[in-house]
């Protein structure tokens, strides 16, 4: 399997982690109980609406890097631009998390930052 399909397959795992995080947190955090039937917008605690941006956030880029790793293994072109742009989006995405429910603040928006130019080495991996 290539670096590029191994990080993609790690990355389902990440995204698992990033839905049970944010559900961890919904549930301890609710102030006033989770209503079954959603009749009402629940009350989040700090944890849980971070959880549930930082969820959000990875939603925006996950399908950028999905479509990068289906077309590198298409037009079967790997290198190490795509190799390292897969590695870097993963370990990124994968530090992002605890960062942004920590309130991380430059810090965090730096290694969003690297997850992104993963994705854009991959890009220009598979153009060259």
């Amino acid at each position: 399997m290539s670096v590029e399909l191994t990080c993609l397959l790690w990355s389902a795992a990440l995204g698992f982690v990033y839905v049970m995080t944010q559900a961890a947190f919904a549930n301890t955090d609710n102030v006033g109980g989770i209503e079954p039937n959603r009749d009402r917008e629940p009350q989040f605690g700090l944890r849980a609406q971070r959880g549930g941006r930082a969820l959000r956030n990875f939603l925006e880029t996950y399908p950028l890097f999905i479509a990068l790793v289906v077309v590198a293994e298409i037009a079967n072109r790997h290198g190490a631009l795509t190799q390292y742009g897969a590695v870097l989006y993963l370990v990124g995405r994968l530090v992002y998390l605890p960062l942004y429910i920590v309130g991380g603040g430059i810090v965090r928006s730096a290694v969003w930052s690297l997850a992104l130019l993963g994705l854009v080495l991959m890009f220009i991996g598979i153009l060259i």
